[in-house]
């Protein structure tokens, strides 16, 4: 009888469970707002650069979308002789491959001298330097021949 009864109330809840618990057969689509939400793919660019007088190669983390002045205390010189884009990683460091990187481009601004500044007051245009991507590879800052040929000190490195 208790045997029974047991298996009566098993039955009974059971079922009661099968209709309170949804039934899913395939993976539904995922909602838009949680679709707005996701990361980003990349939060920082990996730097490689030269010093003017120092061969050794060095690297540094810039973060994406901000323009980092070269006198903050990281780890990028104020007298880089080239820079090359390595990789760009997320915040949990995970690194993305060379060819996932083409719509990445950096850039090393100058320190402008009294001239530049006086020329850039005077026709209110300020110039524009041009930047670098993977497949431009190292470039050099030191090479006067060199597109992003840079003399005197750097201002700012950005990365977008």
């Amino acid at each position: 009888m208790r045997l029974r009864c047991s298996l009566a109330l098993w039955g009974f809840w059971h079922g009661v469970l099968a209709l309170i618990l949804p039934q899913y057969d395939a993976q539904g689509p995922m909602l838009l707002e949680l679709a707005q939400t996701r990361e980003p793919a990349f939060d920082y660019v990996i730097l490689a650069f030269t010093k003017v007088d120092d061969p050794k190669t060095y690297r540094a983390e810039v973060p994406l979308g901000v323009r980092i002045p070269s006198d903050q205390g990281v780890s990028l010189p104020m007298h880089a002789s080239t820079l090359k884009i390595e990789t760009a990683v997320n915040k949990y460091g995970r690194a993305r491959q060379l060819a996932d990187l083409d719509h990445i481009v950096c850039r090393a601004v100058p320190m402008p001298n009294s001239k530049e500044k006086a020329e850039w007051d005077i026709s209110g245009v300020e110039k524009v330097w041009p930047w670098f991507s993977v497949r431009d590879g190292t470039v050099s800052l030191s090479d006067s021949s060199s597109r992003w040929f840079l003399a005197g000190q750097i201002a700012s490195y950005e990365c977008w």
